[in-house]
């Protein structure tokens, strides 16, 4: 495509900085408020490892490369700026994944050909051991709630798991009492009745990758929870 065999759009005259600009606000239509918050501070450290610098003017600098500029060596010269600075290798990985997507949306908005982070490796990262609480712990925890709202969020997180946003978007038609299980799904926001007639908001949530799923619950905490919903 590029000698001439076969005609094409020349790529779109962007920078770095103002494609990152561009992205996080197209992002904040479709993402959380905080997986664009990280896409914002993976762009700053790009912009500051090309510039050269932590300050403002490097920044600037660094924003000023275009975006169709940038190969695999710049990549790894992000990578290598930050292993410098004392940044842990998880941070590093994780930057470099939000860039990775964040120029793959730039190669569909035809702003690129190639993304130059395609033919990196990430760096590899040992996960840590997840601690699971004893039941003696949960025990105490149920013990130490102050009424059975927090009885239940508590056998909810500690049988379900569930992520926390998922429980604080779950609504009582998502259980099913007599199966024992919860479905967890995305809201559409509107207003809605309780049983007395009072108005309460249900707010516009997405369950993580667009995609819901059915959890099994014990069924000790579906008595925790038909305890709850009588009250």
């Amino acid at each position: 495509l590029n000698q001439g065999l076969c005609p094409v759009d020349p790529l779109k005259p962007i920078t770095l900085a103002e494609w990152v600009t561009l992205d996080c606000e197209l992002q904040r239509k479709v993402k959380r408020p905080s997986t664009v918050r990280e896409n914002e501070i993976a762009g700053l450290q790009a912009k500051r490892a090309l510039g050269g610098g932590e300050d403002e003017e490097s920044a600037k600098r660094g924003g000023a490369v275009k975006l169709k500029a940038i190969t695999t060596v710049h990549v790894e010269h992000i990578r290598a700026w930050m292993l410098d600075r004392g940044v842990s290798q998880a941070t590093v990985a994780k930057t470099l994944r939000h860039l990775r997507g964040m120029f793959n949306r730039a190669v569909k908005h035809g702003h690129l050909i190639h993304n130059p982070f395609s033919g990196v490796d990430m760096p590899k990262v040992q996960g840590r051991a997840k601690r699971v609480f004893t039941d003696e712990e949960l025990s105490a925890m149920r013990e130490a709630c102050p009424d059975v709202w927090w009885e239940a969020f508590v056998m909810l997180g500690a049988t379900s798991g569930l992520r926390f946003s998922e429980m604080l978007n779950t609504l009582w038609r998502d259980i099913d009492f007599e199966g024992g299980t919860i479905t967890v799904s995305g809201k559409r926001g509107k207003m809605q009745r309780d049983a007395a007639g009072r108005p309460f908001p249900i707010l516009e949530w997405s369950a993580k990758n667009g995609r819901g799923r059915s959890v099994p619950l014990p069924p000790e905490t579906v008595n925790v929870l038909t305890r709850l919903y009588a009250s």
